[in-house]
């Protein structure tokens, strides 16, 4: 016995009377994803412009440093010699400056660095002569970390009257928040004769050759800043598939490590739409195009995508390894058929 199977169309159109079978190609609605490559928010579009990238390090542009102390406040006891010579009395004192980090640098990760200190004997006398001592420190500011120092011992160095000695001072590792403090301590033995006059100073600058930092935490509310411009390079597109294309978007997968966000626009060829990429850590941007918008960007040659904003959120804690990323990808429906 043999059975014969009749399609199922064959067998609606013998059931229903008067139906006819279709003789056009169905209409398909199909979903076409196209990756291009990686566009990045680099490092320097967060960075003020006192901080510049130096190989694996950044480095950080200080105002140089100033301060100086009347004998007056350094020796309360000298007062009732003024105008006097005799052997100066003993005494300690300290005085310091402290100077802030450039604009918008609001802390600092030290990695290394060095600094050129002058001091500048303006006394009548040498204030270490007979076994004392000075020492300058460099270190953060309010009880922050020591960065470097530089000591004078009275029983082997000098700091003649009117003497300006210069030495440099390396820097060490630390984190400064804030502000830079350098300061001088003198301990004087006393002894030494010489016509006392409370009015003279001793002075000290420091002048910060190089800092280089391994991070730095920034405020970037309110700097523009633009992502890399990369080519789109769809060139496989035939026009058959770019005339089907009938509606579409452009989707971005974000790695936001600094936690900024960035309002402004992307444009890819000809069309621009409104852009927000967020503070999240990772974060799906998804923006929508028309048929006719996405037609301009794949059927033209030499199409680049680019985009650029204001930013805003942190503070951004800026270091070499960390990047902002966007793995861009367009999502087309494409019509075939009909």
């Amino acid at each position: 016995m043999h059975h014969h199977r009749i399609p199922l169309l064959a067998a609606v159109c013998l059931i229903g009377a008067g139906c006819e079978i279709p003789t056009e190609a169905p209409i398909i609605d199909q979903r076409w994803i196209l990756p291009f490559d990686e566009v990045t928010l680099d490092q320097d579009e967060l960075l003020p412009p006192s901080v510049t990238i130096a190989g694996d390090f950044y480095d950080v542009n200080v105002t140089d440093a100033s301060a100086s102390e009347t004998l007056a406040n350094l020796c309360p006891s000298c007062a009732a010699l003024d105008g006097l010579t005799v052997p100066a009395p003993a005494f300690q004192g300290t005085f310091a400056s402290t100077d802030a980090l450039p604009a918008d640098v609001f802390e600092a990760t030290v990695a290394s660095g060095s600094v050129d200190v002058t001091l500048t004997n303006g006394l009548s006398f040498d204030p270490i002569a007979g076994g004392g001592s000075l020492t300058v420190t460099v270190s953060g500011a309010s009880g922050g970390p020591v960065l470097g120092t530089l000591s004078f011992d009275g029983t082997v160095d000098t700091f003649a009257p009117g003497s300006v000695t210069m030495r440099t001072m390396t820097l060490s590792s630390g984190t400064i928040d804030g502000a830079i403090e350098t300061t001088v301590e003198v301990d004087s033995p006393g002894g030494q004769v010489a016509t006392i006059d409370v009015s003279d100073q001793v002075q000290v600058t420091a002048v910060t050759t190089s800092l280089l930092v391994s991070s730095v935490t920034v405020d970037v509310v309110g700097r523009s800043a633009s992502l890399s411009e990369t080519d789109l390079n769809i060139n496989d597109l035939n026009d058959g598939i770019i005339d089907a294309i009938q509606s579409g978007s452009v989707v971005l997968d974000v790695t936001n490590p600094f936690g900024v966000s960035l309002t402004g626009s992307l444009t890819i060829g000809t069309v621009t739409k409104d852009l927000l990429v967020p503070v999240d850590a990772t974060s799906n941007v998804e923006i929508a195009y028309t048929g006719d918008e996405l037609r301009q960007i794949l059927g033209e040659p030499d199409v680049t995508f680019a985009g650029n904003g204001v930013l805003a959120g942190g503070p951004a804690v800026v270091a070499p390894s960390a990047m902002l990323s966007i793995d861009p990808t367009i999502d087309l429906i494409i019509r075939i058929g009909g």
